[in-house]
């Protein structure tokens, strides 16, 4: 498929559902530690909501992509535990933004709707590849709401540098593993440009708390 040859080898199979059971396990609880920090200081400082909204959007497309293609479920497995954590963590957000209202809870009901029914296969593969093309430039916008957030700022506030480090490590491996899997370039993509962006964000991170501590030595 797409012009990739896929290696069908029983002990590299084997290796890959290692791998993929592995990023799984992992994203169980990828985003608990950026929840953590917020529920722990009561705010959200320096932690995007547009860019959680955004994120949440292009995981939804990615999983309902993958379920509706009926793709190997070890392909996209991880997705079914990041995006009800994207959701937890958009509605932390929304709360402590004191935005949480009867529109939030409207525009999930139709999240939740719109999601059964792209999934439920009555959509053409035509209209589901424009979907999942769609969620590389989504991926991009949404880092790049992050990273321009974290510039303004200039302060780390409660994000993590452990749940970008995961979600970085993850998606390298998922990259691999989505080309064994599926041969899907346009999904590959979406992984590279996701793990390229997470790296930026780290630096980020990295580098103003560096500035933040060296401003605070007498």
């Amino acid at each position: 498929m797409f012009g990739y040859e896929i290696n069908n080898s029983d002990s590299s199979t084997f290796h890959f559902y290692i791998i993929s059971f592995l990023i799984a396990l992992c994203s169980m609880f990828i985003k608990m530690p950026q929840i953590r920090n917020i529920l722990h200081a009561k705010k959200a400082k320096s932690v995007s909501l547009r860019a959680i909204l955004t994120e949440t959007c292009g995981h939804s497309i990615v999983l309902v992509y993958h379920f509706a293609m009926n793709y190997p479920f070890t392909s996209y497995s991880e997705y079914i535990f990041l995006v009800p954590q994207d959701l937890i963590l958009l509605c932390i957000l929304l709360y402590y933004n004191d935005r949480f209202d009867m529109r939030v809870v409207t525009g999930f009901m139709v999240y939740f709707f719109s999601c059964i029914f792209l999934a439920s296969g009555v959509i053409s593969n035509a209209v589901l590849k424009i979907a999942i093309i769609l969620a590389t430039p989504i991926s991009f916008f949404s880092k790049s709401l992050q990273i321009y957030s974290l510039h303004q700022s200039k302060d780390v506030g409660q994000l993590s540098f452990t749940t970008w480090l995961a979600t970085t490590v993850c998606s390298t491996a998922r990259l691999l593993t989505s080309l064994y899997e599926t041969g899907d370039h346009v999904v590959s993509m979406n992984f590279l440009c996701s793990i390229l962006l997470n790296i930026v964000i780290m630096v980020q991170i990295v580098y103003y708390n560096w500035v933040n501590r060296k401003e605070k030595l007498p």
